[in-house]
């Protein structure tokens, strides 16, 4: 799958399984995808918290291009927030 898309000019395509479905996991490396970073979701109060964890080894361009893919600008704004909060807390 990997190298039909390469060959059609494409240079970079995402996809994505949740960590317990390793059968999709399986697969997905089975089609020639390579991980580079987890989509994290965590609850703290009542927000819901979603950032981009790029993964061993994986330079940062890489990482910064799927956190952009996956989230835009986003996941900023709960680290301002975060940034501001602990400020006002010391």
């Amino acid at each position: 799958m990997v190298g039909a898309l390469r060959a059609e000019g494409l240079c970079r395509v995402w996809i994505g399984a949740d960590m317990e479905n390793v059968a999709s996991q399986t697969g997905i490396a089975r089609a020639g995808f390579k991980p580079v970073a987890d989509l994290v979701v965590a609850r703290a109060l009542a927000m819901r918290l979603v950032w981009v964890s790029g993964r061993s080894g994986v330079p940062e361009q890489i990482v910064a291009e799927a956190r952009r893919a996956f989230l835009g600008d986003r996941d900023q704004a709960w680290l301002s927030a975060l940034a501001s909060a602990t400020r006002n807390q010391t």
